[in-house]
């Protein structure tokens, strides 16, 4: 009996997922193509580019590492396919790292507080300013 009830909240869970995942990007009940396809669009990018230096890396016929990097900078847009980006194991595993780092780093900065405190300007005897970072939170009393 207890295996149902877990088996049955999996299965329940598992159908609120796509509502959930689609949380943020619901506006009066509907979907807002426009705000997923503006947060999308970084990753794509970088998913993009990365899975064509990585093919390019893949294509180089040099044999130092460090000459394929340099290479594949002139082959990137010159290895078939020319414009999609090619589905090999390395090229779209790295791709989906980079994008998904990305958004995880992405995800931190907004989510970290500022761990300097408040940024106070000082004035210069010679009438400049230079802007301070105290190490510890100003607190206004």
């Amino acid at each position: 009996m207890n295996g149902n009830k877990i088996i049955n909240g999996i299965l329940e869970d598992l159908r609120q997922l796509p509502r959930n995942a689609l949380k943020p990007y619901r506006k009066n009940g509907k979907i807002n193509a426009n705000k997923i396809a503006m947060d999308l669009i970084p990753f794509l990018v970088l998913f993009y580019f990365t899975n064509k230096y990585l093919q390019a890396v893949l294509a180089s016929t040099k044999e130092d590492v460090l000459d394929k990097c340099v290479e594949a900078f002139s082959l990137i847009f010159q290895v078939p396919p020319l414009v999609a980006p090619a589905l090999g194991i390395v090229p779209v595993m790295g791709g989906v790292i980079a994008g998904a780092s990305f958004k995880l780093y992405m995800g931190a900065r907004k989510k970290m507080p500022n761990s300097f405190g408040m940024v106070r300007n000082t004035a210069q005897p010679n009438g400049g300013q230079i802007k301070i970072l105290n190490p510890t939170p100003m607190t206004t009393g």
